[in-house]
């Protein structure tokens, strides 16, 4: 490990191995370039002098099973780019956790580290006159679709550091380069609308210093070389399958023999079957007439919901991992095998997987961190989290899942291979419309309730109110001039109607 201390703007100190190295340039994104050139290998780490002596070695050393890593950490909370991004972007990114390491391409210059072979593909990045908290960013920014897994992380700092308040001064036009850069053209002109109307400020000049950019594009990294998972780690560990299902017998058995023929055997399927139909009884009749290599806990209920259907097994599950399945998806025979292997391997516990069609052309082949979940198609480690029940028959239950999970501290991470495929069968059994509170009110609230508590939830204010403005714009898209003033009084009633809901939930 390399340690460059840095004061404000220029590097003062740079440590290697417990011994002090020359500083060869002061500028910092120079000297991480000379650094990366003389040392490929090493993990070179950041650290504003004020930080430096309460650095966690141990705990950055724990986020490089995987080489492709990236990690930082923003003492005071505050980054360069800061939660204005939120009015053109609404990933799942923005809003970070103060105990736990969650995913995030933005990056902060208090202390961090990466690798140096980024450093060596992102020369270019390194060498531009921008500020270093930029750079990385921006870097992160476009390489975790490439696979670069980059972290906000506080235990990278001891918590014995005391925090240094600063009067931390936005530099907007930053953030519109910033926009330029990484995000479709029209986004910085969204950007400029949302800074008028919300924040009542004309950015006009931080605009023109950024439109005139060109969009940048990512760095193709070299493949993570993968350490050989040991055989003991893999065959102990054990795994339940959660499928809910409603009316699709066949379908569900076909899934059951493919679990059948793994070469690695979940210890539990755990199916929880649902009929609305009064009166109505299962008709899983194999479950108990054939023999299966693995415990079979059926429930059988008369109340649909997938929310509720997912828990009730999930209060079933003990073993370390959990497969989400769907009742219509087939998986190779050694999809769990393949799967546990490279999850140990990079030390991940939440994976969604590549879950296409059949002759579904595929469009992603490279395993990175995502902001979706699939409920259907993805494996993650057991951590009793359950499914938010105020989503039934709603939307967004999955994604939601998927933030719960983050925000406890597991990562998800889009896996392209093993695949899954889903046959996509048509809706079974007797299923009935669910009639939601709001659904008979004068106003319909628009968004979906369940959408806009999911954002009030778990995204940053600037996310909702960017949210509220490009659902105006696509709904503008529909109206005359002569509807205008109607459709100007209804939007904002219909929006104040889904907040009403949504704090309701």
């Amino acid at each position: 490990m390399i340690t460059v201390v840095i004061h404000e703007t220029k590097v003062v100190k740079i440590l290697r191995g417990g011994n002090e190295l020359g500083i060869n340039n002061k500028n910092i994104g120079k000297c991480f370039v000379k650094l990366a050139k003389d040392f490929p290998d090493d993990i070179l780490i950041w650290s504003e002098e004020r930080f430096f002596k309460n650095i966690n070695y141990q705990a950055i050393a724990a986020h490089f099973q995987n080489r492709l890593t990236m990690v930082s950490f923003a003492v005071n909370g505050e980054f360069f780019i800061n939660n204005r991004i939120g009015y053109i972007d609404s990933s799942a990114m923005l809003k970070m956790s103060k105990q736990h390491a969650m995913a995030s391409w933005r990056m902060s210059a208090n202390v961090g580290a990466l690798n140096a072979s980024i450093v060596n593909a992102y020369e270019n990045d390194f060498l531009r006159d921008f500020p270093f908290e930029y750079t990385l960013t921006s870097i992160a920014k476009r390489a975790m679709p490439k696979g670069l897994f980059c972290y906000h992380d506080p235990k990278i700092l001891k918590d014995t550091f005391d925090v240094v308040e600063t009067n931390f001064n936005p530099q907007y036009a930053y953030l519109f380069k910033f926009a330029k850069e990484h995000y479709k053209s029209v986004w910085i002109y969204f950007l400029l609308i949302s800074f008028l109307i919300y924040d009542k400020r004309c950015m006009i000049f931080s605009f023109f210093k950024g439109v005139t950019l060109k969009r940048k594009s990512a760095v193709q990294l070299k493949e993570n070389k993968m350490s050989v998972v040991d055989g003991s780690a893999l065959e102990s560990s054990t795994i339940d399958v959660i499928i809910p299902t409603i009316g699709r017998k066949k379908y569900l058995y076909d899934v059951l023999v493919d679990l059948k023929n793994q070469t690695h055997l979940p210890k539990k399927v755990i199916i929880v079957e649902q009929n609305p139909v009064k009166n109505s009884t299962s008709e899983l009749e194999y479950l108990s007439t054939e023999n299966w290599p693995f415990e079979i806990i059926h429930e059988f209920t008369n109340i649909a919901g997938v929310c509720r259907a997912r828990n009730i097994a999930l209060d079933h599950a003990t073993s370390d991992y959990l497969f989400l399945a769907d009742d219509d998806i087939r998986i190779e025979l050694s999809f769990i095998k393949e799967a546990l292997t490279k999850m140990i391997n990079l030390d991940v516990k939440g994976v969604t997987f590549s879950c296409l069609k059949p002759n579904q052309d595929k469009s992603y082949f490279i395993d990175h961190q995502t902001g979706i979940f699939g409920s259907g198609c993805s494996i993650i480690e057991n951590s009793g989290i359950k499914f938010d029940q105020k989503f039934e028959f709603g939307f967004g239950e999955d994604l939601e899942f998927g933030m719960q999970l983050r925000e406890s501290g597991i990562d998800i991470i889009f896996f392209s291979v093993p695949e899954i495929i889903h046959l996509k069968a048509p809706m079974g059994g007797f299923r009935t419309k669910f009639i939601h509170k709001w659904d008979n009110e004068k106003i319909q609230p628009k968004p979906s309730p369940t959408v806009l508590y999911s954002k009030q939830k778990h995204g940053v204010q600037e996310q909702i109110l960017g949210y509220k403005m490009l659902l105006f714009f696509n709904e503008l898209k529909r109206v005359s001039f002569s509807e205008l003033p109607t459709f100007l009084s209804q939007f904002q009633k219909k929006w104040e109607a889904s907040k009403y809901w949504a704090e309701r939930l």
